[in-house]
């Protein structure tokens, strides 16, 4: 039981209880330009874009300007528009460990298995 308490005060400790928004400014060359985020954003981080009438856009951070960030998206981007929501989530830190051994995970350490990590 003291296990799940810790497990559960650790999430609770690092839950982020709101995520920096900004504006996508320009598509172009595959890359989604995004406003408002150059300040707190980090090479790495992941985005999720909010296309209108479309499921939401997985991304992440490749390159951060003085004033705009440049997002590769996971697809095509069809549908983004300039003006569109862009949620910024910080990227987790994670380290492989013997357990993984056999698993398949995907770069941002989510098994991709179905089974717990």
């Amino acid at each position: 039981m003291a296990v799940k308490l810790d497990a559960l005060q650790r999430a609770l400790e690092t839950a982020e209880l709101s995520r920096p928004v900004g504006r996508v400014s320009e598509v172009r060359g595959g890359l989604v330009w995004l406003a408002g985020l150059a300040s707190l954003a980090r090479i790495g981080d992941p985005v999720v874009l909010q296309r209108e009438g479309r499921r939401p856009l997985a991304g992440e951070v490749l390159q951060v300007d003085a004033d705009r960030v440049a997002v590769l998206v996971d697809s095509t981007p069809d549908g983004v528009a300039v003006g569109d929501r862009a949620v910024l989530h910080r990227a987790r830190g994670f380290a492989p460990a013997a357990h993984w051994i056999g698993r398949v995970i995907d770069p941002f350490g989510a098994p991709l298995d179905d089974k717990p990590l």
